[in-house]
């Protein structure tokens, strides 16, 4: 068998604030993600992590599931192996840090095709 990477697909429903971790939720708006550095309290850790528009990141936080600093949720891969998540959390919840419900995430290892392995190596013509 070929050394392919293993993808996994992440993508939340369609429930209002679905993915909230940090930031102002109690509000009717979708509160965007942030990525990286900007996640110091509590975030989500997937090892390079990305999306179609974004090279890949360590720390997911906010009110979206993306890794775009958006309110829009994406589809997230990651071809780290061993594939592990991870969950950072403290005791700090300053005041804009409100209604925030946590997360759960399904995620499914998709089978490696040549499709899949070109868009990784940055060909995305399917």
């Amino acid at each position: 068998m070929p050394n392919h990477p293993i993808m996994f697909l992440f993508s939340v429903n369609n429930r209002t604030h679905a993915f909230t971790l940090t930031s102002n939720t109690l509000g009717q708006n979708p509160v965007p993600s942030n990525v990286g550095s900007s996640c110091n309290s509590d975030f989500l850790i997937i090892p390079c992590v990305s999306s179609q528009s974004r090279n890949c990141v360590d720390r997911i936080c906010g009110g979206t599931l993306s890794v775009d600093s958006t309110t829009n949720e994406a589809v997230l891969t990651s071809n780290v192996k061993p594939f592990r998540i991870s969950f950072h959390s403290n005791n700090v919840e300053s005041p804009n840090d409100m209604g925030n419900r946590g997360f759960c995430i399904e995620y499914v290892q998709q089978p490696c095709t040549n499709n899949l392995v070109q868009y990784v190596n940055g060909n995305n013509n399917f």
